[in-house]
């Protein structure tokens, strides 16, 4: 008898006053009145700290807070630092004038140069400038297969290793003679004691013309 009386009686208590008492981030404040009930470390009391956030709930943001020139802290990031600090992302915590460079093609540290002190891969075959024998060809980097093209294509300071030589050398003069004088792979000395026995022909037709 007594048990259902008390259920009756807790049924007949009003959902507002269950949801007074519920306090979901337990930090002591009800969830009707904390500005933020599922973070402990804000809630009415609170001490506000210069981060970009109402800690205490009174509807103001870094109150108190001065920013390194002396003004009022307007920090969106939480960072430390605002625009007027030369913060040059006040979105991005990462980046801040006191933050450290690093190669992610982002100016972290705010000085107007993108990552100053990394090594780069201008040509985009994977390999940086520190390693990559030639970075402005993308065809040139370790590892890369060598081609007989006169160029040191894997970066090993050798230059067309493994390529087959043939030896013969390109004609450069009007004689139709390679600088090796050879023609057609005939050595010209070769070609010339191959057909000396042609030369009598003339005379020996021209003295059978006179007996006939």
């Amino acid at each position: 008898m007594r048990i259902g009386m008390l259920f009756c009686a807790l049924l007949a208590l009003p959902t507002t006053s269950l949801a007074a008492a519920r306090d979901t981030d337990g930090d002591g404040v009800p969830d009707h009145k904390d500005c933020d009930p599922y973070n402990a470390t804000i809630y009415p009391g609170a001490k506000e700290a210069c981060d970009g956030v109402d800690n205490d709930c009174d509807g103001t943001v870094d109150e108190g807070c001065k920013n390194k020139k002396g003004g009022s802290l307007y920090d969106r990031d939480g960072d430390g630092w605002d625009f007027d600090d030369g913060d040059c992302d006040d979105s991005d915590p990462a980046v801040n004038p006191g933050a450290k460079e690093v190669c992610d093609k982002i100016d972290n540290d705010c000085d107007g140069t993108i990552d100053e002190g990394c090594a780069t891969d201008k040509d985009g075959d994977g390999h940086s400038s520190n390693a990559d024998c030639d970075d402005s060809d993308p065809r040139t980097y370790p590892g890369a297969k060598e081609a007989c093209d006169g160029i040191d294509n894997d970066c090993d300071l050798d230059i067309d290793e493994g390529c087959a030589d043939s030896g013969d050398t390109a004609d450069t003069s009007d004689t139709g003679l390679r600088e090796d004088n050879k023609v057609g792979g005939c050595s010209a000395a070769g070609a010339g004691a191959s057909y000396t026995w042609m030369l009598p022909l003339p005379l020996l037709l021209l003295i059978r013309r006179r007996w006939s």
